[in-house]
């Protein structure tokens, strides 16, 4: 019951984050290390391109500059087993360290330790955030630093929050728009010094990887495949896209809106399906890859949504508050807009944990 376990955390406050932090810690050391699964997806390689091209002085202007620069950074070569095993640790331990987020973000929101022990308990366990960190791309590393960073925001340090939420958007460019959404909030309550203060942090993000890529290769760019991704949607789900040179030498803009004037209906009806691969409860097979099970397991994200929306539409009322639900929001419309599948709500899920962990939490003490 609620009461007995709130006079059990009452007695051992300690348990509430320290109990799912063993048990995040156990499943992704398992999941990652004992079930054989691979490491590596087409995605791999070419992160694995452009940090060994920057290491060579060089810049591969493809996906955002951030994990390649983690990769570039590690004391081994690249590729090479080392490397592998290092990515999928770091993977595990920020992962890990995530959970902690979790739990004192919910904290920091709710004031309940219950509410906080529930959200750290899902985070844990929760089957897409554990599929991933086995994986070499950048989602973990992105999700720990936005994270981290809205936790920061709900302590009142918007400084703070522009720096950590503009390292992942160094990571992942489809989280920058959290930072400057939350700037313009910011003047529209009236509250321009903090406004200011988020967007000087994530410009300082910005600024310090810029420098650092510009002494090393010449050159600095946010992430080429914002084109190709244009492309992609452009073209009835990717179906018959030539990527031959000169292609790729159009406007990915104005491909993009000569198939919105030329098939507007069609266009919709693919931007419905993307919305549906981003958070319906069933989606698509991907041709035969994707079994049955992990449709379902997948398809969990969607009354943890819905959850989200009740408790946001319910108990947020301040900017602070906020910072949580711009995630999902921006990543659904980067996506819906561009290109998207399942693994692209990664980065939102651990704050949607938060808002349903609040709702579940309230409902149970009455305040629903």
């Amino acid at each position: 019951s609620r009461r007995y376990a709130e006079d059990v955390l009452g007695r051992r406050p300690q348990v509430a984050w320290l109990v799912p932090l063993g048990i995040a810690l156990v499943a992704r050391l398992f999941v990652s290390f004992g079930l054989g699964l691979p490491w590596h997806s087409s995605d791999t390689h070419v992160y694995y391109q452009q940090a060994a091209a920057i290491r060579n002085g060089a810049y591969l202007n493809y996906f955002p500059p951030g994990f390649p620069l983690i990769i570039a950074a590690m004391p081994f070569p690249i590729p090479s087993a080392p490397l592998d095993c290092a990515l999928v640790a770091l993977n595990v331990l920020l992962s890990t360290a995530t959970v902690a987020v979790v739990y004192f973000t919910a904290l920091a929101a709710s004031g309940d330790r219950l509410c906080a022990a529930l959200a750290s308990l899902l985070a844990a366990v929760w089957p897409n955030q554990l599929n991933y960190v086995r994986q070499i791309l950048s989602e973990v590393p992105a999700t720990f630093f936005l994270l981290a960073g809205i936790l920061a925001f709900l302590f009142g340090r918007p400084f703070l929050f522009g720096l950590l939420a503009g390292c992942a958007g160094v990571i992942r460019t489809s989280l920058l728009p959290v930072c400057f959404l939350l700037a313009a909030a910011g003047l529209i309550c009236r509250r321009r010094r903090t406004a200011i203060r988020i967007a000087a942090g994530a410009f300082l993000a910005l600024i310090v990887s810029s420098v650092i890529l510009k002494w090393r290769t010449g050159e600095w760019g946010l992430g080429g495949n914002v084109q190709l991704n244009m492309f992609i949607a452009s073209k009835s789900g990717g179906a018959n896209i030539d990527f031959s040179a000169p292609e790729r030498d159009v406007s990915g803009l104005r491909v993009y809106l000569a198939a919105v004037g030329s098939r507007p209906w069609l266009f919709l009806k693919e931007r419905g399906t993307a919305l549906w691969e981003l958070w319906g409860p069933f989606p698509g097979s991907a041709e035969g890859a994707r079994p049955l099970r992990n449709r379902l397991l997948i398809g969990l994200r969607f009354p943890l949504l819905c959850l989200a929306v009740l408790a946001a539409l319910r108990f947020v009322r301040s900017l602070e508050e906020a910072a949580l639900v711009l995630p999902a929001l921006v990543l659904t419309v980067v996506h819906v807009v561009l290109y998207a599948t399942p693994r692209y709500t990664y980065a939102a899920e651990p704050a949607l944990v938060v808002l349903a962990s609040i709702w579940l939490a309230r409902r149970g003490a009455g305040e629903g």
